[in-house]
């Protein structure tokens, strides 16, 4: 609100002056002192400062001297009207009843929205004022009465001003979705203020989506119960698997679509498809580390895996070191894995030959047989003599002799083999799996794209979005049908 200025010593001693001066109580001496300067009719006569004509001519030539006018003359909406039509600032020199005068505040506010702080509070409840009001600053809607912040005109103007104003709309309002729709056009935050029901909406969803893909976090809880919005949304980000319903989390087509974005969804996927041969490799392909996630890794995946590192055997089920083929890999990468080995490996001849080689001491797990085998033995003892106390007692105790033979003869050194596939035939035989469950996703999930152009599309509305839900049954030919109806 403006101060009043401290007058001056000077000024002091004019006001001692004029006020002692007989004259300011003769009209024709006070009309001629206003007409030169408004604001001299504080020296007035209270007669005089009641004076209609007196006062308006004062008021023409300073709207200051509005507040030196009587109480009855501020009322006066011809005298009120004529300084604020001046300054906006003459409102606060008003009589309460002008304050809640349309002509008077409007004219007033069109000039300086800083009036609304001497307009009465009662002014909010018309809608006219209103309307004039938020059209200049939407973000006033917050101070209109409940009835105005119900009325769609007065909201959707507001909003058109500032996206901000949503959140002073009433229930209704924040819930009718071309009303939410309005306020997303302009920002993608307007979201938040919507309620959980517009929340749900395709077409305000996907408008938000794409102005910013950070408007996920405000979709409504049921949507993510949506195949076509789950898809859509982890194809961005795979994390958001964890998200989704728990139904769709056992749905292959959109795990993989997460996986297939960040290995790291692979821990939010249903038990049964960490467990699936293809997804798994989707993830441990972009990194090993997902791996922990696999509740079974296939056995060619975990040899992949441990061609790039040595130590992805950890997370191998226990019903692999069962398979001849995987432990015979593992061992002869690390011999001393021949103890995780099954019983009936531990007395396999090629399996054991391998993993003495690779680490002599490994001979302690070997089947009691293997440990008595002259061969097995002094593979294991070649490669570490601390092996030589896990021989057979009955074959150590003749190793010297056998050291001498050992010497002469040429396959001393030579370990039994068993056929591995090699790592391209097994990375080659995953990426024919894993292009081929690819293809069958990519033609029938809808892009995120698509699906947006979709809600666009003219009459979208729950009828596109029923469409939308039964288009995995004709795959892309029904994808193509909408894209023709949508306009651009």
């Amino acid at each position: 609100r403006l101060q009043r200025r401290t007058p001056t010593s000077m000024e002091r001693m004019q006001i001692t002056d004029h006020s002692t001066h007989e004259s300011w109580g003769e009209r024709e001496y006070v009309m001629s002192k206003v007409f030169e300067q408004g604001s001299d009719l504080q020296y007035a006569a209270p007669t005089i400062q009641n004076d209609e004509e007196v006062v308006m001519m004062a008021v023409r030539h300073s709207w200051w001297a509005l507040q030196y006018a009587s109480s009855a003359l501020r009322a006066n909406r011809r005298i009120v009207l004529a300084a604020v039509k001046q300054s906006w600032q003459a409102l606060q020199h008003a009589a309460e009843p002008m304050r809640a005068d349309l002509e008077v505040t409007l004219e007033a506010v069109k000039q300086n929205l800083k009036a609304l702080d001497f307009v009465s509070g009662a002014m909010w409840d018309n809608r006219q004022f209103v309307l004039t009001v938020v059209m200049q600053l939407g973000s006033k809607l917050q101070h209109a009465g409940s009835a105005l912040r119900g009325d769609r005109e007065v909201v959707l103007v507001a909003l058109r001003q500032s996206w901000w104003s949503l959140q002073y709309a009433s229930e209704d309002l924040r819930s009718d979705p071309s009303v939410v729709l309005e306020a997303v056009k302009q920002s993608w935050r307007a979201l938040e203020f919507a309620t959980q029901q517009c929340r749900a909406d395709p077409k305000v969803l996907f408008t938000a989506l794409d102005k910013d893909a950070a408007a996920w976090k405000y979709a409504a809880g049921t949507m993510w119960g949506n195949k076509q919005f789950a898809l859509a949304m982890v194809k961005v980000q795979g994390c958001r698997l964890q998200h989704v319903a728990p139904a769709l989390k056992s749905d292959r087509e959109v795990v993989f679509a997460a996986v297939m974005q960040s290995w790291w969804a692979l821990q939010y996927a249903a038990d049964e498809l960490r467990a699936d041969c293809s997804i798994v490799y989707a993830a441990v392909k972009q990194n090993i580390a997902a791996l922990q996630y696999a509740l079974e890794a296939d056995c060619r995946i975990l040899l992949l895996a441990m061609n790039r590192d040595g130590q992805a055997w950890k997370h191998a089920a226990p019903t692999l070191w069962s398979d001849r083929r995987f432990v015979l890999a593992v061992v002869k990468h690390q011999g001393s894995l021949l103890g995780r080995a099954a019983r009936e490996l531990q007395a396999d001849r090629v399996i054991v030959s391998a993993a003495v080689a690779q680490c002599g001491w490994a001979l302690q797990h070997a089947s009691n047989e293997l440990r008595n085998d002259r061969h097995v033995a002094r593979l294991a003892v070649r490669q570490s003599r601390r092996a030589l106390q896990y021989v057979a007692p009955q074959l150590r105790a003749k190793w010297d002799c056998f050291e001498a033979l050992d010497e002469l003869d040429n396959e001393a050194n030579r370990v039994e083999e068993g056929y591995l596939p090699t790592f391209a035939e097994l990375e080659s035989e995953l990426e024919l799996q894993l292009a081929s469950e690819l293809a069958a996703c990519s033609a029938s999930s809808p892009s995120f794209q698509d699906i947006g152009d979709l809600v666009r599309a003219p009459g979208s509305g729950g009828e596109a979005w029923d469409f939308a839900e039964d288009c995995d049954i004709e795959g892309s030919d029904a994808w193509d049908y909408v894209e023709d109806c949508i306009v651009f």
